[in-house]
């Protein structure tokens, strides 16, 4: 949630996010529903219909963890390109 909050700061900036401002309303309301995104307590997309669709998929599909430094990431999707003769 800290890291969506701070993606709508600078999306937004600061001074549109923070209480009062035009895009208060709707960043918090964006928080509040991601905040059920694991649960799946409410309409739309969920961790749960993504990983259902993500099996069904007949392609292979690669998992990049975004908390890793950006040139590990590099390396493991060249791997698993190479892995899959791409």
């Amino acid at each position: 949630m800290r890291r969506l909050r701070e993606r709508e700061t600078r999306r937004f900036g600061l001074n549109a996010v923070s209480p009062g401002a035009w895009r208060h309303e709707e960043t918090e309301a964006f928080l509040e529903w991601a905040s059920h995104y694991d649960d799946g307590s409410r309409e739309g997309r969920s961790l749960a219909k993504h990983e259902a669709w993500l099996k069904s998929l007949s392609c292979p599909v690669l998992r990049a963890d975004s908390s890793r430094a950006t040139g590990n990431l590099v390396g493991e999707v060249l791997r698993g390109l190479a892995d899959n003769g791409l």
